[in-house]
């Protein structure tokens, strides 16, 4: 094989069409030939109706065959129709006048030995609605596959946690629509089946010239592909003199071993080293996650412990707290859906910590991304961290520790609270689309002022923005009117002090609103200038860091409205 040229510029080479004779090569179908479409390592083309040019009509289906030996290649390949029909695999009733009924509920075409069973079904609607086709239920099922309509695309999730497009199921109209299975899961699935995938094409084309000859026919054959081609003049349809069609069959094979998706198998191969040590002179030792090699309290294995703790950047939390449909994440625990998961600590040095064992029950590709934040041990784990995992005790961390965590508490309490007492929520419920703010909100794991933003966004979306403004001019019986009670946070003073809040309570948490509310609007949500430095100071929170900023607003927010609890309760 010559790689001096990258494959992928090989692919955008298209061979030399045959024009001595104007018009032949486009009716041929050399350039679709040339193509080699049923080689496509990506996406395997299975359905397809395409009537949208004047000059084509482009047909295909596909169904599977077995078994898989030359035998039936040479079958299916010595005639060129179709041995089945677009509405091959619909159930139907198989009667005569005697009404013996015969109900076909398995569809199966025999021919000389070979089965072939649909895979792709033409479902016709009389004109009532648009044809479609259909994949069979049983590739979907297996693949836990579901529908996404905006991308129209079926999409599978992986035991990993990835989430992969297995099929496109592109629709506009009558004249148009194929599907295209991701072929790594097309020949998997015929590999668990035993199995080939059978291609039925019939295209046709047309041409506004004559052929010099009235017709001529051509073939095209290998061991995986068989089209006759049939190239003739004729005059029936207004604006073409000459016509071609390609008719024809190709298949798909399966790979040699199925991988199943239901299994989660690991090799020593798929476990990453840590490092969990520096040496004498300043190394950095490292061992493999993998549990089976590492020591515990029941057995020495001359490795690490189980328990050995291992260090990372709290940039680490990035990647997951980005995709929070996926992931969620709190200062003590991460997970995947409810696929996998780790525990994990922040340290007092604000190091993301975590055990090393822990690191093995993570898919390879995440191992690796932990490992690029992965740094020396510095400081040792939290009391939280003792308390819980050696001795065994129900224990939480401080509000220092875990701001966001207490924060979130408090919110839910207080708006059970006021559901209780006054039939409705002190800060409303978030959108569907908004949800997601509660499972990204937390301190910032950088410096940078992009995280700051969307956390300085999150709490006043929270609390800021969702203040139940209704509920709180049923209970004040006062109304927001620009002037003495300019907006949702001045009637929120006036309502706290209406039902007796300590007063000295509602200035603490009304000045801890305002403060989130005005940063939002001088910095995050507009350009950064004088203001936004006049708003830090006013609120005393110019010389802190940006993660000690949103901490500290965090603090004073659960604390107060801690405080209006234990007054109204």
């Amino acid at each position: 094989m010559d790689n001096r040229i990258p494959k992928v510029i090989k692919d955008f080479v298209k061979p030399k069409k045959d024009e001595t004779i104007e018009g032949y090569a486009y009716l041929a179908f050399e350039d679709w030939i040339s193509e080699k479409d049923y080689l496509n390592n990506d996406w395997t083309l299975i359905a397809k109706i395409d009537h949208q040019k004047k000059n084509e009509d482009l047909t295909t289906i596909s169904c599977f065959a077995k078994p898989i030996n030359e035998k039936t290649t040479k079958v299916l390949f010595e005639r060129g129709d179709w041995e089945i029909g677009s509405e091959f695999g619909i159930p139907y009733i198989d009667g005569n006048v005697d009404n013996d009924w015969d109900f076909e509920e398995n569809i199966k075409y025999k021919i000389k030995g070979i089965t072939l069973k649909p895979f792709v079904i033409q479902r016709h609607f009389h004109s009532y609605i648009p044809n479609r086709f259909e994949l069979i239920q049983h590739f979907i099922l297996y693949h836990q596959a579901f529908w996404v309509e905006e991308k129209q695309e079926f999409h599978t999730i992986e035991i990993n946690g990835d989430i992969n497009i297995i099929a496109k199921h592109l629709k506009k109209d009558e004249d148009f629509e194929v599907i295209y299975i991701n072929t790594k899961y097309l020949r998997n699935y015929l590999t668990l089946t035993k199995s080939c995938l059978v291609r039925f094409h019939d295209y046709r084309r047309k041409f506004e010239k004559e052929m010099p000859f009235d017709s001529k026919d051509a073939s095209y054959k290998n061991t995986d592909s068989s089209y006759s081609i049939e190239v003739y003049n004729e005059n029936f349809v207004k604006g073409f003199k000459s016509y071609s069609r390609l008719l024809g069959k190709d298949i798909i094979r399966p790979y040699e071993n199925p991988i199943s998706r239901d299994s989660f198998k690991k090799t020593e191969s798929d476990f990453i080293e840590f490092i969990y040590e520096v040496n004498e002179n300043g190394q950095n030792i490292e061992f493999s996650c993998n549990k089976k090699l590492l020591s515990s309290y029941f057995k020495d294995t001359g490795a690490p412990n189980f328990l050995t703790p291992v260090y990372f950047n709290k940039s680490v939390l990035l990647k997951y707290y980005s995709e929070p449909k996926k992931y969620t994440v709190s200062s003590h625990r991460f997970t995947c859906l409810n696929l996998w998961g780790i525990d994990l600590d922040i340290t007092s040095e604000d190091l993301v910590q975590v055990w090393l064992g822990d690191l093995g029950s993570l898919p390879k590709n995440d191992q690796l991304h932990w490992k690029q934040y992965n740094v020396p041990p510095r400081g040792t784990i939290s009391n939280y961290r003792f308390e819980t995992d050696f001795e065994a005790k129900f224990s939480s961390p401080s509000v220092e520790q875990s701001p966001i965590a207490h924060l979130l508490i408090s919110y839910e309490k207080i708006n059970t609270i006021f559901k209780e007492k006054y039939e409705e929520e002190l800060f409303i419920e978030l959108t569907e689309n908004d949800k997601h703010i509660l499972k990204i909100i937390r301190i910032p794991l950088t410096e940078e002022w992009k995280e700051f933003d969307e956390q300085i966004q999150a709490l006043a979306k929270i609390f800021c923005d969702s203040i139940n403004v209704k509920l709180l001019e049923k209970i004040s019986l006062k109304k927001i009117d620009g002037k003495t009670i300019k907006g949702s946070i001045s009637l929120l003073y006036v309502t706290l002090d209406e039902i007796g809040i300590n007063t000295e309570n509602v200035v603490l948490i009304i000045d801890v609103l305002q403060a989130i509310q005005t940063i939002r609007s001088t910095g995050a949500a507009h350009r950064k200038g004088e203001k936004f430095e006049q708003s830090l100071e006013k609120y005393k929170l110019n010389n802190l860091s940006n993660q000690n900023k949103i901490k500290e607003l965090s603090i004073k927010l659960n604390n107060t409205i801690l405080s209006i609890i234990e007054n109204i309760e």
